[in-house]
């Protein structure tokens, strides 16, 4: 009697012993790796987002040192650029909003520093991010149409379409008034 219950013990013990070590799991290493790889990843993202808001704070100390010096104008707009080229490859890692105000600063700033070509290729860069969204002025002005006049004003020079834009008046009637020199 006293050896079947041995005998029952030891069974009892050796199913639960397989039944724990069954329910344990290695540690491979593909699942260290990939750990691994998302830790990089992860911190790769926060050193991004952190470098893209360190750029757009000195293009904007760029921006208010401009005065009215071209060159200056230019740098800050080149800062800009720089700044969203960044987080072009991840554009999930800052607000589409504070993204849109970077481009918009550059397509400004090229425009006041003289560089037409530069402006025209930011503001197409920015109607691809907006992706039909748009910034507005405190005048509820739109920051869109007001830069596309601007910048292809001598090219379509309809009034119909520029009553339609909702630019600044100031805007339209600065437009209104180059067209009529140009031809009188």
């Amino acid at each position: 009697m006293r050896n079947s219950h041995t005998k029952i013990t030891n069974i009892c013990a050796l199913v639960t012993t397989s039944f724990f070590l069954s329910a344990c799991q290695s540690l491979t290493t593909a699942s260290i790796n990939s750990s691994n790889e998302y830790r990089m990843d992860r911190y790769n993202d926060i050193r991004s987002t952190s470098d893209y808001h360190e750029c757009r704070k000195t293009a904007f100390n760029l921006d208010e040192r401009a005065s009215n010096e071209t060159s200056k104008f230019l740098a800050s707009a080149e800062h800009f650029e720089k700044c969203d080229r960044i987080v072009d490859n991840e554009p999930n890692l800052v607000g589409t909003n504070v993204r849109l105000k970077t481009i918009a600063m550059s397509v400004q700033n090229y425009i006041k520093g003289g560089d037409i070509d530069r402006a025209r290729t930011m503001l197409d860069h920015f109607e691809n991010v907006a992706n039909g969204h748009d910034l507005y002025y405190p005048d509820s002005s739109s920051f869109k149409d007001s830069m596309t006049v601007l910048l292809n004003a001598s090219a379509d020079k309809s009034s119909l379409k520029l009553s339609q834009q909702n630019v600044r008046r100031k805007i339209k009637d600065e437009v209104r008034r180059t067209w009529y020199w140009k031809v009188n």
